[in-house]
């Protein structure tokens, strides 16, 4: 999150009902003016880098340099 964001949302908590309303309101009105569809960030499953990455055989091969501390 943000400076603005966390600053924001800090903000916003502090407010009564009415006026928390009254900023969604002009929020839906910027997006609408704005042209922008808001899109709620998708949430990420555990697994979504699943086969993105490969660790090859010699990955687990001794490195040179640490034969000496064995």
């Amino acid at each position: 999150m943000s400076k603005i964001e966390s600053s924001a949302l800090l903000k916003f908590n502090l407010l009564p009902d009415n006026l928390k309303q009254e900023i969604v309101d002009f929020m839906e009105f910027l997006f609408q003016k704005n042209k922008i569809e808001p899109t709620p960030k998708k949430s990420l499953k555990a697994d979504f880098l699943k086969g993105t990455f490969e660790i090859k055989e010699e990955f687990y091969d001794e490195l040179e340099d640490f034969k000496n501390y064995q």
